[in-house]
């Protein structure tokens, strides 16, 4: 049974809609138990809960715990040799789980037996503990405590002296702003660019305009069809989360429909993304021309910068990954007559079991695991909760309520005063409605 700490504060850290336990959180969090101390050469006591009820999921872990462990991440952060070990870690397990996941989208798992999909299915696990070793770090080193950031903005106080014109927030928030693009911002870039194309063919604008979608796919595709199936390979995955669907031609000519009876004018909108970019360059330039800062502030900012970076591109290395694999878990559903989301909530070795004929399922216990259950990780360990049990369980998470506020605290993605509608997104399906002249809050 569960047993808690009586000193130990529990506290939600995250939470997601429309996931499952399979390749979102078991590779994750049993990585976390095990290869941080490893990592880190510490004794830290990591260990979390995560709810998943009929798919949204909660993760909670001992705060106290979680920010020691951001304390020695970013000790160790002083170390180039580790920071190298760490981005060239990611670099190269992003190019393994690519290449993997290449294959898992193009192979014909029908053909596989039992035996060799469940050993695919082991190595897929296996491909993503290599990455997310690596993405451990980033984790520990800023998120939900904001160690890290805390660390830069008192060096950079003290760096920058009480008469400096710019503040300790500013220099922090231009400084780290990547210059590198993720792939979320080039899938933009490349559809304003097939837009631009369209736009110089009368008939697919009106046919776009007149909400002819069908015929507007039919030809776009006749006569863009290599600039749409370049997209599409590239960007199937682009809403897929943990789960989700599959892009094809026609979703992306949708969107380009959309965009045409909106009144988007693409070489408007592509020079505006120019732009933005070219002044988040000059700005970089500008503070980092100007500004004199200790060689402590100025090597922690690099770090910081390459991590902003990795923490936009591992998401998406994720997802894409995910995406990749869903052909592979639904030939594992069919094969053991689970519908797709029960399959994704076995652990890998009731799977490979089931697969191997070792594991006989028990479908009214999955389903009562998918309505409500919580897993807790700790040193590699997985135990599975569920009905009442599990309700007890996470019962010594701290449930913060929610109330009016005037005013909320923490680091802006880029500074200055702007008047907006706050909205809080949690769902690729929320990120439809939100409007452009929104603020998010994350």
């Amino acid at each position: 049974m569960f047993k808690v700490n009586s000193n130990d504060v529990w506290s939600v850290t995250n939470e997601r809609h429309n996931a499952s336990p399979l390749l979102g959180f078991l590779p994750l969090f049993s990585s976390m138990t095990t290869d941080i101390n490893t990592f880190l050469s510490g004794s830290i006591n990591l260990e979390f809960l995560v709810e998943f009820s009929n798919r949204h999921v909660r993760m909670a872990a001992v705060a106290s715990h979680w920010e020691e462990a951001g304390l020695l991440t970013v000790e160790k952060l002083n170390s180039v040799d580790f920071v190298d070990q760490i981005t060239n870690g990611l670099a190269n397990e992003t190019i393994n789980l690519n290449r993997l996941g290449d294959f898992l989208y193009s192979a014909d798992f029908s053909k596989f037996t039992d035996h060799d999909l469940a050993k695919e299915i082991s190595v897929t696990i296996d491909a993503l503990v290599d990455f997310i070793v690596f993405n451990n770090i980033i984790n520990t080193s800023d998120f939900y405590h904001e160690v890290f950031t805390r660390k830069i903005l008192e060096c950079l106080r003290d760096s920058l002296g009480v008469t400096s014109s710019v503040t300790a927030e500013t220099v922090y928030s231009v400084l780290t702003t990547p210059e590198k693009t993720v792939w979320i911002q080039e899938e933009e870039t490349s559809l304003l660019e097939i837009l631009a194309l369209v736009c110089q063919n009368s008939h697919l604008v009106s046919l776009a305009r007149d909400e002819k979608l069908d015929e507007f796919f039919h030809s776009v595709s006749s006569m863009l069809g290599s600039e749409l199936e370049a997209h599409v390979k590239k960007y199937f995955w682009i809403r897929y989360e943990q789960e989700g669907e599959i892009l094809t031609g026609k979703h992306f000519c949708n969107e380009l429909a959309k965009m045409l009876r909106d009144g988007v004018d693409a070489t408007n909108a592509l020079n505006a993304v120019n732009e933005r970019r070219l002044r988040a360059k000059e700005q970089f330039d500008s503070i980092n021309s100007t500004v004199v800062l200790n060689s402590e502030a100025k090597h922690l900012l690099e770090v910081a910068r390459k991590f902003v970076y990795w923490k936009l591109h591992l998401r998406e290395v994720k997802v894409r990954f995910y995406c990749c694999a869903d052909k592979l878990l639904d030939e594992a559903a069919k094969r053991l007559n689970l519908n797709r989301y029960q399959v994704r909530h076995l652990t890998v070795e009731e799977l490979v079991g089931a697969l191997g004929g070792t594991v006989k399922l028990d479908t009214v216990s999955l389903d009562k695991r998918m309505e409500y259950s919580v897993f807790h990780f700790s040193s590699g360990r997985i135990t599975v909760y569920e009905g009442q049990e599990a309700r007890e369980v996470f019962s010594v998470v701290k449930q913060e309520s929610v109330v009016a506020t005037d005013s909320i605290s923490g680091v802006c993605a880029f500074p200055g005063l702007v008047d907006g509608v706050v909205k809080q997104v949690l769902d690729v399906s929320d990120g439809d409605n939100f409007l452009r002249g929104s603020i998010l809050v994350a």
